[in-house]
């Protein structure tokens, strides 16, 4: 194993380090994997607490139904992981429920924490999994703002989805993805549509399928989730793509 696992150790919630140094892992061994992430977005259309506009997507069934979709593409798949609320930090209430409903389908397997990346980032953690990245074909797939981040990770394709309504899309999208150069990775910030394509593709692709989220945002000078994400420092942005 590289030595690169060894870095996490500035993350202070052991669980969050843990399964941040788990998906560490599971890039650098180089094998096939999913890992969808159900935030607060996600965990509202499938329970139904909010029938409307979301800050990126529009409510619909359809939308729903592929989110149900991908969470049992996780339950059936080994390799096909799932990182979502837990009951601490932000949103205690939806946390709750979610951690619920995953109780009474019997879902067993790890959960993994969907706010990993976000304390990665906060703590200057994120540049082992940059590294990481760089050492992999990419083909990142978001909005058109994610397409200045090249000189960071050197995606080899960049398919692009609306800022708003990618769900309304996700047939073209999944297309777009299926035609791009076959990649060892594929990175999703697409909101909501990230997880309806990832379970969607975890059987077509021979490859690593991630949804990041708001991750890359701000090192393109974007912030989606104001509330939600670490406001960093310009020492702080240079530790996380390598600058100590």
């Amino acid at each position: 194993m590289s030595d690169i696992l060894n870095i996490g150790q500035n993350i202070p919630i052991d669980k969050i380090k843990e399964d941040y140094l788990l998906l560490l892992k599971k890039l650098d061994e180089n094998k096939p994997f999913s890992l969808l992430n159900f935030g607060d977005g996600e965990w509202n259309f499938i329970l139904r607490k909010r029938e409307r506009s979301t800050q990126r997507e529009i409510y619909n069934e359809e939308s729903r139904l592929g989110l149900l979709q991908a969470l049992d593409v996780s339950v059936q798949q080994d390799n096909c992981f799932l990182a979502t609320m837990q009951e601490y930090g932000k949103f205690i209430k939806i946390a709750k429920e979610s951690l619920k409903y995953l109780d009474d389908i019997s879902y067993n397997k790890r959960r993994f924490h969907c706010m990993m990346y976000y304390y990665a980032l906060e703590y200057g953690e994120l540049f082992p999994l940059i590294e990481l990245l760089r050492k992999r074909k990419i083909v990142m797939i978001g909005a058109i703002h994610l397409k200045k981040i090249y000189d960071m990770i050197h995606y080899k394709a960049f398919i692009q989805v609306p800022k708003r309504g990618a769900t309304l899309h996700i047939d073209e999208i999944e297309q777009q993805i299926l035609n791009a150069p076959k990649s060892n990775v594929y990175c999703f910030s697409a909101g909501i549509a990230s997880n309806i394509l990832i379970g969607r593709l975890h059987s077509k692709l021979n490859a690593s399928l991630i949804d990041f989220g708001y991750t890359w945002d701000p090192f393109v000078k974007r912030n989606w989730r104001i509330k939600t994400l670490p406001k960093l420092d310009r020492k702080m942005m240079k530790r996380n793509i390598g600058y100590a």
